[in-house]
């Protein structure tokens, strides 16, 4: 008998969780985490750099809100961006992914330390690459239009076979971007005035 009550009590629990997760300060950090991904994408973009920079809102929002929050802030992302490429709607299942590995992996407080924060960037290295790789073959057929696309066409032209150039490329540029975005989202952070930090931030971000 108790172990049926404990097994009915837990989804509720979980889903309790995740809905105080969204109150209102969260449904206020979303748009900001939104239009902080919208921009620096802009930017990059904008520079042809071979980098993206478009999830730094999304692990800002799952830092301070957590992972359910940051989903809904990648998710929220990638459907504003269509206005401007309709592709990029395929994407969002990464974005939602990388806040809610983000959102896991603060909660485990591997965002305190610099050294933890690299570890942060290496995982969701290994996130985007496994998961965009198929998408950018299947969309684009390894020409997405970014700065990466150069280092995939170099490897294409060397011969490699199209999943090769595009894992290759992935795995070039993610560390580096996933790396700096990390960095980006906690130092954001840390230089916003207290009273506008969460409390989860605050757990996430000292030791």
């Amino acid at each position: 008998m108790s172990t049926s009550r404990s097994s009915d009590t837990e989804p509720v629990g979980f889903l309790q969780g995740v809905k105080s997760d969204f109150n209102t300060r969260a449904w206020v950090i979303i748009p900001v985490g939104v239009g902080i991904n919208v921009a620096l994408g802009a930017v990059v973009q904008a520079l042809h750099l071979p980098i993206f920079l478009d999830v730094v809102g999304t692990i800002l929002v799952a830092i301070m809100c957590g992972p359910w929050v940051a989903a809904v802030t990648g998710i929220t992302t990638n459907v504003v961006m269509t206005a401007v490429n309709p592709i990029w709607i395929c994407y969002a299942p990464l974005q939602a992914i990388i806040g809610i590995v983000a959102g896991i992996l603060a909660v485990k407080g591997l965002m305190r330390t610099n050294i933890g924060r690299l570890v942060v960037g290496l995982i969701l290295t290994v996130t985007a690459a496994v998961i965009a790789a198929p998408i950018i073959v299947a969309t684009t057929g390894g020409a997405g239009g970014t700065g990466e696309s150069a280092i995939t066409a170099f490897f294409l032209a060397t011969g490699d076979q199209i999943w090769s150039s595009v894992v290759k490329s992935k795995f070039i540029v993610e560390p580096i971007d996933k790396i700096l975005s990390v960095f980006i989202a906690v130092l954001i952070i840390k230089v916003l005035p207290a009273r506008y930090r969460t409390t989860r931030a605050t757990r996430a971000l000292t030791r």
